[in-house]
């Protein structure tokens, strides 16, 4: 079969094609969106053996930085200041030996925001949750080749209707989105294990929902629907002794324009951005593995005039265990 004869060579024209397709297509173009804070890490993208479980803690901070306006910076000012902290859980566990599942949860500690004229605005709640199941395509463990596609949902777990002192907050401090939405990945690895390198390749889209606009006595004035998410990256790790390994990713991520019903497109909304993000992992006892991490944005472009993304650090632990393995009853036992 073609599959069992894949080329190292194919593995780069693919990682070329869709980080082209991502960022050349001309549709796909949002403003800054907190609701999709993430705990995911290169070891959780892939699929795990059957029984196997795995889990990530993870502190997220995020800062936003000045108003753009297309791809440059603008002299409008409105919000002085914005962040958010967040913390968030991975739970993978292989329930077939191709088939893995995925729930992922988190909490916003605080979402910040400064406004120019004074005042300030914050935060906080449960955030969405994402259930995905992952499906390994193919997988090669003496080549070190592995496809896994996947698919799910996001369900809003978290608040998007918000009040503090009688003022409604805006959508950019909602905890959730009040929606819906469908959730699709692929996932591409190959590795060269004597050079102590590894290639990666990653890809999701999210189809967001409509979620309903409350007033102050809980009636349904309007609709607002977050813009389907595009994102891309393309990283390779290297493995520098027995514990520590250094990774590099290039992310893409796109987001259509928002839309709500009572006016219809919402103009600032929807962005192009790349980023590029260091990474260290650290494997502390062959058990668990602590993972720092960077982000920064290398270009924007947004929609009419948004604030723009400045930098975000995060830390993350993880562990993965062998169920099947705690339940088998050791070799000398007399059972």
């Amino acid at each position: 079969m073609f599959i069992n004869d894949f080329p190292v060579k194919n593995f780069f024209r693919i990682s070329f094609l869709a980080i082209l397709f991502f960022f050349c297509s001309p549709f796909l173009f949002s403003q800054c969106c907190s609701h999709s804070a993430s705990v995911s890490s290169d070891r959780n993208l892939g699929t795990l053996a059957k029984h196997e479980f795995r889990f990530t803690l993870a502190y997220l901070h995020y800062t936003s930085g000045k108003y753009y306006s297309g791809n440059s910076v603008t002299s409008f000012q409105y919000i002085s200041k914005s962040y958010y902290d967040f913390i968030g859980i991975n739970l993978s566990y292989g329930l077939l030996r191709r088939l893995t599942t995925d729930i992922e949860a988190g909490y916003f500690l605080k979402k910040f925001q400064q406004f120019t004229f004074g005042s300030q605005l914050q935060a906080k709640g449960i955030s969405d949750m994402t259930v995905l199941a992952k499906y390994n395509v193919y997988k090669d463990t003496a080549r070190e080749y592995e496809i896994v596609v996947g698919a799910g949902a996001k369900i809003p777990t978290g608040q998007n209707n918000q009040w503090v002192n009688g003022v409604k907050l805006p959508t950019s401090l909602q905890s959730g989105t009040g929606s819906y939405s469908f959730v699709s990945s692929f996932f591409i690895y190959k590795g060269f294990v004597a050079k102590h390198l590894r290639f990666f390749l990653a890809g999701r889209f999210q189809a967001n929902g409509t979620s309903d606009i409350t007033g102050n006595l809980g009636a349904v004035i309007d609709q607002y629907n977050y813009g389907n998410v595009y994102s891309s990256s393309f990283y390779t790790s290297y493995s520098l002794g027995h514990r520590l390994t250094a990774l590099l990713q290039i992310r893409g991520e796109l987001r259509n324009k928002d839309v709500l019903r009572s006016i219809g497109i919402v103009n600032s909304s929807g962005f192009k951005k790349l980023f590029i993000t260091p990474q260290w992992i650290y494997s502390i006892a062959e058990k668990w593995n602590l993972g720092v991490s960077g982000d920064y944005p290398l270009y924007q472009y947004v929609n009419g005039t948004q604030l723009s993304s400045s930098w975000a650090a995060s830390f993350n632990l993880s562990r993965t265990l062998d169920l099947k393995k705690k339940h088998t009853p050791p070799h000398d036992s007399p059972l």
